[in-house]
C-alpha cells in the first residue's frame, strides 16, 4: 500500500512542509541506528535517517550547527549571511563553550578573559528562540579561544571589515539598520524598519561584563572578531536600536554578551 500525505508544522519564524510517499515511521527517539528511512521530530525540525546520519527534511538552504540547530541564510550583495542569531553551545569541533549561567559566573569568566556564552535572563527556554545566545568577545576571538570557530563548518564570525561591506551594500550606515531590522518584535517606533535586506535583525539585548541584562526588545548588538586597535579592553561590534535606522561602526567592552551572526567563508 502506498501512503501519500503532507505533514505541516510551525517552526518560528516560518511554516514548513514535508511530503511523504510510502511507509512512514516517526519517532522522538535519540536512537542512532534506526531503520533507514525513519523520521524523527527533534523539537525544532523533522529529520530523516539515511543509514549513516540524521538529515533535515525541511532545511532547504538552511545550515546546521554542531548542536543540531538550523539557521536560515540569505545572500546580500557578495556575502552569504545567517538570518538567525547563533544559539550554539559548542565550538564546531565539539568543545564546550563555558556557560555563564548566573551573574557571578558570567562576571568571573569575564574577569579571567575566558570565552563564555549566556542566555538573556539566564533562561534558555524563554529566549533561545528566537533571540539566540549572547557571547563575549573571547568566545569568538581565536587568540582567546585556542583557534576555535563558533560557527558551523564553512562559516565564520564576521570581521569589522565584513560588517562595513554589508552596510555599504545596503546604502551606508545611516540607513542600513532599517533594512536589516525585523518588523514585529521591536518596541515602537522601530524607526526605518522594513527588513528589505531579509536580515531579520532581532532586539536580543545584551549582558554587561558584571552580569546585568539590558536592551531586550529595544536594542540588538552583533559581534565582530576585530579588536579595537586603540583600546585593548574593547572590540568592534554593530548596534541597532528601535529609535534609529542606522547601523554604525562602534566599539565596547569585550566582556559584554552580544548576539552573533555568521557569514560564509
Amino acid at each position: 500500500m502506498c501512503l501519500s500525505f503532507v505533514v505541516l508544522f510551525y517552526s518560528k519564524p516560518h511554516c514548513q512542509s514535508v511530503k511523504v510517499d510510502g511507509d512512514l515511521t516517526i519517532t522522538q527517539s535519540g536512537n542512532d541506528n534506526p531503520e533507514q528511512g525513519t523520521i524523527r521530530w527533534t523539537g525544532n525540525d523533522f529529520e530523516g535517517w539515511n543509514g549513516t546520519e540524521w538529515l533535515s527534511l525541511t532545511a532547504g538552504n538552511m545550515i546546521r550547527d554542531v548542536d543540531g540547530n538550523y539557521y536560515r541564510t540569505i545572500r546580500i550583495g557578495a556575502q552569504l549571511w545567517m538570518t538567525d542569531n547563533l544559539r550554539v553551545t559548542k565550538y564546531n569541533d565539539g568543545t564546550d563553550i563555558p556557560l555563564g549561567n548566573d551573574q557571578a559566573t558570567w562576571a568571573s569568566l569575564n574577569s579571567m578573559l575566558t570565552p563564555a556564552y549566556t542566555w538573556y535572563n539566564d533562561d534558555s527556554t524563554g529566549y533561545a528562540i528566537p533571540y539566540g545566545a549572547l557571547y563575549n568577545f573571547y568566545a569568538v576571538d581565536t587568540l582567546s579561544n585556542g583557534g576555535k570557530n563558533i560557527c558551523p563548518q564553512g562559516w565564520h564570525v564576521p570581521s569589522d571589515a565584513e560588517w562595513v561591506q554589508l552596510t555599504t551594500t545596503l546604502g551606508g550606515e545611516s540607513i542600513a539598520g532599517g533594512k536589516m531590522k525585523e518588523r514585529a518584535l521591536w518596541t515602537s517606533p522601530n524607526t526605518g524598519a522594513d527588513n528589505s535586506a531579509g536580515f531579520f535583525a532581532l532586539p536580543a539585548g545584551r549582558r554587561g561584563p558584571n552580569g546585568t541584562f539590558a536592551g531586550l526588545l529595544t536594542n540588538g548588538y552583533w559581534r565582530s572578531t576585530t579588536p579595537d586597535e586603540n583600546n585593548g579592553v574593547q572590540a568592534y561590534y554593530r548596534p541597532l536600536s528601535n529609535l534609529s535606522a542606522s547601523c554604525t561602526r562602534s566599539t565596547w567592552n569585550k566582556g559584554i554578551g552580544f548576539s552573533v551572526r555568521c557569514v560564509k567563508d
